[in-house]
């Protein structure tokens, strides 16, 4: 993989040099000023690469997406700086038929979602298996999941900024309409949602979930009777194996206790096909 930690090797590398580039990761490259920068030289060939990963300290110009057209075996994307959602999401569609990971930071953008909630088609990624994004603005949540088509998806994550008072507006129903659009998502893993607006149903992202073993809900809505007892059956979350949790009652977690210790004990007197994994809970920090 090629590392380029000063700015300006890349910005004058010759066309000829990038060609060929089929891996590249940029570092820690910042500029005195704080204008927008162009990523890469305007006549940079970039149709070879499989893999970029992005940590820089200052806004990319929007204009580098013309090399996007061009990034037609692109697999992995890793951008650790702020862009716009309206940008982020170009950049998912325009590799939406190679890319397999992917993780963006998705930055304020007030017109994003009046032009998401325009377009006329799904946009689908056949072979995501990752992702993960940062919002900078938690209302652009649903209108940057909701077009999307993620049959393949492993892993999801949605993070709201560390330090910043920006809670993520998702409920429950997003995800039950993804999981139909997507063919049920059936190799889905693990689940993370960090500091939404509203608590988090478990029983509703389990039944819609199944194949889930590792859950991440901040913060997690009280848990029904029925949805503990099938819990400690197996009912739900037959491949549950891991849970990290935000309570918002103050009995709740004495309740998620008594749920983990009936569960293992069931998962201890049980063999064969029908074992389910014992079950991890931790408390996440207030």
């Amino acid at each position: 993989m090629e590392e380029v930690k000063a700015l300006a090797t890349l910005l004058f590398l010759k066309p000829q040099w990038t060609s060929g580039l089929q891996e590249l990761a940029l570092y820690k490259c910042q500029k005195s000023q704080f204008a927008p920068f162009a990523l890469f030289p305007a006549d940079a060939q970039l149709s070879e690469l499989t893999s970029l990963k992005l940590k820089v300290y200052q806004a990319i110009d929007p204009q580098f997406l013309v090399h996007a057209d061009s990034w037609c075996k692109l697999r992995h994307l890793h951008m650790s700086t702020r862009v716009g959602a309206g940008c982020a999401f170009a950049i998912m569609r325009h590799c939406s038929a190679t890319l397999e990971t992917c993780h963006l930071v998705s930055d304020e953008d007030w017109t994003f979602a009046a032009w998401a909630s325009s377009l006329k088609e799904h946009v689908l990624l056949p072979n995501l298996r990752a992702l993960a994004i940062t919002f900078y603005d938690g209302e652009d949540v649903e209108p940057f999941i909701c077009p999307l088509v993620l049959p393949s998806l492993v892993s999801l994550s949605l993070y709201s900024p560390y330090g910043e008072d920006v809670y993520l507006r998702c409920d429950v129903s997003l995800f039950v309409q993804l999981t139909r659009r997507s063919s049920g998502m059936p190799h889905m893993e693990a689940l993370r949602i960090d500091r939404a607006d509203d608590p988090i149903d478990l029983g509703t992202i389990l039944r819609i979930m199944p194949s889930l073993n590792e859950i991440t809900l901040d913060p997690l809505s009280q848990l029904g009777f029925d949805t503990s007892n099938e819990l400690v059956t197996g009912e739900l979350g037959p491949r549950l194996e891991r849970l990290y949790v935000r309570t918002v009652e103050d009995d709740h977690e004495d309740v998620l206790h008594a749920m983990k210790q009936s569960r293992n004990r069931h998962a201890q007197s049980r063999d064969g096909p029908n074992r389910i994994p014992p079950l991890h809970i931790e408390f996440l920090p207030l």
